[in-house]
């Protein structure tokens, strides 16, 4: 299902629904935190998305990165220290 974008996130009862103390409230923050789905989306046409996503895999592999997300990071950061 993961490929589909389907995700199983953990229930949390509405407030209401149980005790509340402040142990329950910074867990349920600390879930919702972590489920949110953080994403950046780029629209290409077929063809430049083709050379993009080969470009990156390309990157990746180069160096020794992780994912897309890494790979991001890693030529901000770049571009970020060569403004120095």
């Amino acid at each position: 299902m993961i490929d589909w974008g389907v995700i199983e996130q953990q229930h949390i009862p509405p407030a209401d629904e149980r005790e509340q103390d402040k142990s329950d409230l910074e867990e349920a923050k600390k879930i919702y935190d972590n489920a949110k789905i953080k994403q950046i989306v780029v629209f290409y046409n077929t063809a430049t998305h083709e050379r993009v996503v080969q470009k990156l895999d390309d990157y990746r592999e180069e160096h020794g990165l992780k994912d897309n997300g890494e790979v991001l990071m890693n030529l901000i950061n770049k571009h970020k220290n060569s403004k120095k």
